[in-house]
């Protein structure tokens, strides 16, 4: 078996006609230079045509003309076979009229144009020497693909039959039958988009921009308009872009041209861009033709260096190849006609070069986003097709709610992880080996995918935004959280509790987002916490991101400073993308004092001015339908710049005050549930002998307690009340009064 390589056509049809094959694979056959060969697959003759050497080609691969290889739907590595044709009277008739039926070609095209096209096709037979009757040429003339079914030949006696072969001489006269282009509508196969789920608004959009400029081209020239040349799809990785770009592809009937980014690129001078253009060239043969470009960024990267990509600008080679795509794709209307378009996927558009982005080349860009709820519900509802499963429509609205920031790729993995819980499931519960893992049909009750399965599943796979960030799920509930609840303010106002403040912040724009949208409201962007130290401030924000279901991302101010000029501000831009991509989220801010200082005109600050710049720009930019809500927390709100405290930027300052003696006795509580204590330990007392001590110095008298009794006797049983009565008295107050008068002076002043 030989395999298959289509060259593409070029100015001589009689070049473009031979099949050219190594000359060690004609010795082999016995065939002769020029003599006429029949190409078969699987022992089917699919057409035929004359053999020549060629000493470039690799041993076993046989170079086709697209114009024959093209209507037979031979590809790159497909398999053939040659045969050689002895040419004799009763063996190949000679063919004294050739009839054939050229498509489109309707019955009142101008008759020059048939002409023409008579011509040209007369020319090629004549050239190949030998027809197979039931074959197809195709031939590209002024921007139109034709293609040419030979359906009869005329000698002493007709010959209709296919499969026949016949010599064609100079003396042969060619007839032409009209045969109507097809309707457009058959040219679609929209159910090619059922496999994709939650991309409705996208795929429209690339409908409009791909499949009318392929279809139905005719539209465009009515109205004078250039058709569009390229789509870039563009957003993070997962989403669907290479999917949604072969399902494009797969949905029309036209020829796919795919070039991974990376494939193209060689060590020789030139061949990059002589393989680019091949791509083109070949596209440029078919009647329609998509070409799927990935990862384009490695393809075409800005010529110039940014500092907004992280990246040098691009090398030599590397502007080579980008001049010859945006030569390629100005050239495309001029060369095809508007019959090639170009998809360009990738997850990196700042790294590409600006002039492939301008209409013209890539006239639209389309972001595939990160799914929203009802996007998630649409994909699982595709995966789970195939799958077995218990799943009601009530517990695949719950995956979808809780699968916050879960791209179609994460999604696919959870849906994975659930059925190999299952199948882990089937196998604990076999009594036999191994010979009886395999499902077959005669199982009564096979193991199906239950909600738990999901649950076990949400453990191990993670949203692909938050791979790149290292987030410990927070571990911590509301009932872990000792609060002072409602309290009275010396001006006899109730001040509501810590943890209804902070709720109301995060989980009502999401619980009642119609009831903010009735009322006209925006939600909240962000809430600051601050008070003395000790006082669970962190603790509180990671309560609220367990009890909320949202995603968390954890930032310590301190781990944002970089000596370098510009990496903090680009930390923080970063940290602000990825939380938009996990959205809904929480983007927790510890010590924020640290990277938000008060600004001033001294030029030593200068580094902490461009942080607090880049921060509130930041925060101004969270949109409210993104559900991004920035929590932070400090125990220093003084030195923090007043322009991010403002309404609009951290719209909830919530004091996090010293807890009261039912708060105390609440941790005296929780921290001695696993504490083996004495009967006579009365925790009530001992949380009054605390006064003034905050949640951390609560928890160091129980751990106090249980040194003083170790130091008694290293086989003590039990923490007597003695030592927890000591351990509170002699526990130091690091919160003073002073401190106290400090928070609730500035408290005054902010509100």
């Amino acid at each position: 078996m030989l395999a298959v390589r289509v060259r593409s056509s070029g100015a001589a049809l009689a070049a473009d006609a031979r099949i050219l094959a190594p000359g060690d694979v004609l010795k082999a056959r016995k065939i002769a230079t020029g003599a006429h060969v029949v190409v078969t697959q699987h022992g089917r003759p699919l057409f035929a045509g004359t053999a020549w050497p060629s000493f470039a080609l690799p041993a076993d691969v046989v170079s086709l003309p697209a114009l024959l290889a093209a209507p037979a739907q031979l590809a790159d590595g497909h398999t053939i076979e040659l045969e050689a044709l002895q040419v004799a009277k009763h063996d190949c008739p000679v063919a004294q009229t050739l009839h054939a039926a050229i498509t489109p070609l309707g019955a009142d095209e101008a008759e020059l144009l048939r002409e023409l096209l008579q011509t040209v096709l007369l020319h090629m037979l004549v050239d190949i020497g030998v027809a197979l009757l039931g074959s197809t040429l195709q031939l590209t003339f002024q921007g139109q693909t034709y293609r040419a079914e030979l359906v009869a030949a005329d000698d002493d006696a007709p010959l209709t039959q296919p499969g026949t072969l016949v010599l064609v001489t100079r003396h042969t006269r060619l007839a032409l039958a009209s045969s109507a282009a097809p309707e457009p509508e058959s040219l679609v196969d929209a159910r090619a988009y059922s496999a994709l789920g939650g991309l409705d608004a996208q795929i429209a959009a690339i409908r409009t921009l791909v499949e009318l400029p392929l279809t139905q081209p005719a539209l465009f020239a009515h109205y004078g308009l250039p058709t569009p040349r390229g789509v870039l799809l563009y957003g993070p990785p997962g989403t669907g872009k290479t999917s949604l770009a072969r399902t494009v592809a797969a949905s029309l009937k036209a020829h796919v041209l795919t070039i991974n980014g990376p494939e193209l690129s060689s060590t020789f001078h030139g061949e990059t861009e002589s393989k680019l253009r091949a791509v083109f060239e070949r596209a440029a043969t078919h009647e329609r033709a998509i070409i799927v470009i990935d990862e384009i960024d490695a393809l075409a990267p800005r010529r110039d260096s940014s500092a907004a990509v992280q990246t040098e600008g691009a090398g030599e080679v590397e502007r080579r190849v980008v001049a010859t795509l945006l030569t390629l794709l100005d050239g495309m209307n001029t060369t095809t006609s508007g019959r090639v378009v170009v998809i360009a996927a990738t997850n990196r558009p700042n790294a590409l070069d600006p002039a492939l982005r301008r209409p013209g080349r890539l006239d639209r860009e389309i972001e595939i986003g990160v799914p929203d709820r009802d996007a998630r519900l649409a994909i699982l509802q595709v995966l789970l097709r195939p799958v077995p499963h218990t799943l009601s429509t009530d517990d695949l609205d719950a995956i979808a709610a809780r699968t916050h920031g879960y791209v179609g790729a994460d999604l696919a993995a959870l849906v994975r992880e659930a059925g190999m819980a299952a199948i882990a499931r089937r196998v604990h519960a076999l009594d036999a080996g191994m010979a009886r893992l395999s499902l077959t049909p005669t199982d009564a009750d096979p193991e199906r995918v239950a909600p738990a399965d999901f649950v076990h599943a949400q453990a191990i796979v993670r949203p692909s935004a938050m791979r790149e960030v290292f987030v410990e799920t927070p571990k911590v509930s509301w009932s872990d959280i000792a609060d002072n609840g409602e309290q009275t303010g010396p001006d006899g106002e109730t001040i509501p509790s810590v943890q209804r403040q902070i709720r109301e912040c995060v989980e009502w724009p999401l619980k009642y987002a119609h009831t903010f949208q009735r009322l006209g409201i925006d939600a909240p962007k962000g809430a600051l916490l601050y008070g003395p130290p000790g006082c669970s401030k962190t603790m509180t924000a990671k309560a609220l991101a367990k009890e909320s279901g949202l995603n968390f991302l954890a930032i310590r101010g301190p781990e944002l400073v970089s000596k370098y000029v510009g990496e903090s501000e680009r930390a923080i831009r970063e940290m602000f993308r990825r939380a938009r991509a996990a959205a809904p989220a929480i983007l927790f801010f510890d010590e924020l004092d640290a990277i938000s200082g008060v600004r001033s005109h001294d030029t030593s600050s200068a580094a902490n001015d461009r942080i607090v710049a880049s921060l509130l720009t930041e925060m101004d930019g969270i949109d409210t339908d993104n559900h991004v809500i920035v929590i932070a927390a400090t125990n220093r709100p003084d030195c923090i710049d007043p322009a991010l405290l403002r309404p609009g930027r951290m719209d909830r300052l919530v004091y996090v005050g010293p807890p009261n003696v039912e708060a105390r006795r609440k941790i005296l509580t929780l921290r001695t549930q696993k504490m083996a204590i004495a009967g006579d330990v009365d925790l009530h007392v001992i949380a009054e002998l605390a006064d003034g001590c905050s949640g951390a110095e609560m928890v160091s008298i129980c751990q106090e307690a249980g040194m003083l009794a170790m130091n008694e006797d290293m086989e003590c049983q039990e923490i007597a009340a003695r030592h927890f009565e000591t351990a509170a008295r002699t526990m130091r107050r690091r919160i003073t009064p002073q401190m106290l008068e400090e928070y609730a002076r500035w408290r005054r002043i902010r509100t």
